[in-house]
């Protein structure tokens, strides 16, 4: 177990001194310094005076928001501005904390990385028209009320107010972030993602859980908007300090809980979700180390979702009662976070495995294993993603939807698929070449099977915005196979279901990529692999593996691409002009 007394290598960037500074790393934009006074006086009204139409003091905080101690926020007026209206520094937005005089910091690096911009990849959740209460409460109700139950680990909304601490204040500003993804907030966006990046990493608050909350926050907005670097960067410095600050035992729910049950349970969950994140990142980018998989944890695992929301905070269980329980006999009912970790778990097992080197090697008989015994032990009333009433689990989603992606992943690389043919699709996952087998096997069977699954899920009637960013990353993997089969096993019978496969995929990319780039970045990359596959299809007309060679030249050397929204686009115009071909003919014959 990591007690107290472990210090990592972390411990040189972060100190509980204040004289060594902030813990930036080097791919953080540069941000000047700025002076934040407490009675400062400016032109304009703040956010909250031109909602409601009522003259405002024009001070920091002003006269209003202090009465009603409220968040005072100030936007520099566009008009005059010849820059195209993009702020360049975060006087563009003040959002005052309870401690006026806290340190601000600059980049450490000697030339600024290229700034993070986001406000060229508008959302369109919502109307354009901002009601009557400002923009920040707009966006922390967005968080909540779109984002919060896919990574639910920040406090609910009625019990995060009970907490007023100054050192909120990095966690509230990514969560404004993210919840700016899902409203029409324009150039702002950027500036709340600066803010949030400041408060993040700069020197004037306690490393605490909030700090952690709101980094593994940054890592989500991050890796959705497809910045994998800093994402990654981010997320490493978020292990490092929850272990250097013992997050991983279950000690610090218990001290650090002040006696109430609910901030116990949501220290817990941080831990718990910066470990679901990191393997996700770990296995779907082949990014990181996962380094939470390799240090000991005794935290408790979370309740079910609606006694969190609720307060109702039962006995914790342990996850070594998960673990024993089929053998123990114990009836003990877990949560479906619970099986999220567990599923996390397989994963990380699959990815600390020495390379697999063919059908009998035992690291692929001990995760298949792994597998099959997870769904065969999962109680019956968690086998589907909804609950008695109706209501969506989503927390039982994201456990298939990682099972179903260990799948592929185990099974792939020994399978008749060749995914060279779409080694573009690399938004997500960068390729690795892997030899595909000769004959049509058991891989090949569970490697579709599971990308089937995975398509399944798109279907469920619910918004697909309302699940973890990561769904689609996992989407774009089962496009990979739906067209790596496409191009080698497609027949007339098969044909029809093959293509509505791939058109589901696409679909439900495009739908995410509403919200976020990343979604956009693979719903292009498979848009354009399914255009090149149809047209060598129409050209061939019999997949043969000549036809297999051809087009892979084909992918590999072509740099010229139409971008259109859906395959049946390329469909059309081809059926168009085998029309307008016909209608010649027709016409000639009329007139000779």
């Amino acid at each position: 177990m990591a007690g107290s007394g472990t210090r990592p290598y972390f411990a040189s960037m972060v100190s509980d001194s204040a004289s060594q500074g902030s813990l930036l790393p080097e791919t953080s934009p540069q941000i000047g310094r700025e002076s934040h006074g407490t009675s400062s006086s400016r032109s304009g009204a703040c956010l909250a005076c031109r909602a409601r139409h009522v003259k405002c003091s024009g001070q920091q905080p002003c006269s209003r928001c202090s009465d009603s101690n409220s968040e005072c926020v100030y936007v520099t007026s566009r008009r005059g501005r010849k820059d195209g209206g993009r702020p360049t520094s975060l006087s563009a937005l003040d959002v005052p904390t309870k401690s006026p005089n806290r340190v601000l910091m600059e980049s450490n690096t000697s030339s600024p990385a290229k700034p993070i911009c986001f406000d060229d990849h508008p959302s369109h959740v919502g109307g354009d028209q901002v009601p009557e209460h400002s923009l920040i409460e707009l966006c922390l109700d967005a968080f909540y009320h779109h984002f919060h139950q896919a990574h639910p680990f920040v406090l609910p909304k009625r019990h995060f107010a009970l907490v007023s601490e100054s050192n909120r204040e990095p966690l509230l500003a990514t969560m404004r972030w993210i919840g700016s993804f899902y409203l029409n907030v324009g150039i702002f966006r950027d500036v709340l993602f600066h803010e949030a990046y400041r408060l993040s990493y700069g020197s004037g608050h306690s490393k605490d859980g909030f700090l952690i909350q709101a980094l593994i926050l940054l890592v989500i907005g991050l890796d959705g908007s497809g910045e994998l670097e800093r994402a990654r960067a981010v997320l490493a410095d978020a292990a490092k300090l929850a272990i250097q600050m013992s997050l991983n035992t279950n000690d610090y729910a218990a001290s650090n809980g002040r006696g109430m049950p609910i901030l116990e349970e949501s220290w817990r969950r941080t831990w718990w979700d910066l470990f679901v994140v990191d393997s996700m990142v770990a296995g779907i980018h082949r990014a990181t180390n996962f380094l939470p998989f390799e240090v000991p944890t005794d935290v408790a695992l979370p309740c079910e979702e609606h006694d969190y929301f609720e307060g109702n905070i039962p006995q914790p269980v342990y996850l070594e009662d998960l673990e024993d329980s089929q053998l123990s006999g114990d009836e003990r009912n877990f949560s479906s976070f619970a099986y999220r970790i567990s599923s996390a778990r397989i994963l990380g097992k699959f990815i600390t495995s020495p390379p697999i080197s063919g059908f009998e090697d035992e690291n692929l008989i001990r995760i298949e294993a792994l597998l099959t015994n997870w769904w065969l032990s999962l109680p019956r009333h968690k086998r589907d993603t909804y609950l008695e009433g109706g209501r969506f689990d989503e927390m039982m989603f994201q456990a298939h939807m990682i099972m179903h992606l260990i799948s592929i992943l185990l099974h792939q690389q020994h399978s008749q698929l060749d995914l060279s043919l779409v080694q573009e699709i690399n938004a997500c996952a960068p390729h690795r070449p892997v030899p595909c087998q000769e004959a049509f096997n058991t891989h090949t069977t569970h490697t579709i099977q599971s990308a089937n699954k995975i398509n399944k899920m798109i279907t469920s009637p619910i918004p697909l915005l309302s699940h973890t960013h990561f769904f689609g990353c996992v989407v774009s993997f089962s496009s990979r196979i739906h067209l790596s089969k496409w191009a080698l096993y497609s027949t007339p019978q098969d044909e029809d279901e093959m293509r509505q496969q791939i058109r589901l995929s696409m679909g439900a990319l495009r739908e995410m990529a509403e919200v976020w780039k990343a979604a956009e970045q693979s719903a292009d990359q498979v848009n354009r692999v399914a255009q090149r596959l149809y047209r060598a299809k129409k050209e061939q007309q019999i997949p043969s593996q000549s036809f297999l060679g051809g087009f892979l030249n084909d992918v590999l050397s072509s740099s010229a691409a139409v971008d259109d929204p859906i395959l049946g686009e390329a469909e059309a115009m081809d059926e168009a002009q085998d029309n307008h071909s016909m209608a010649e003919v027709s016409r000639t014959a009329r007139f000779q």
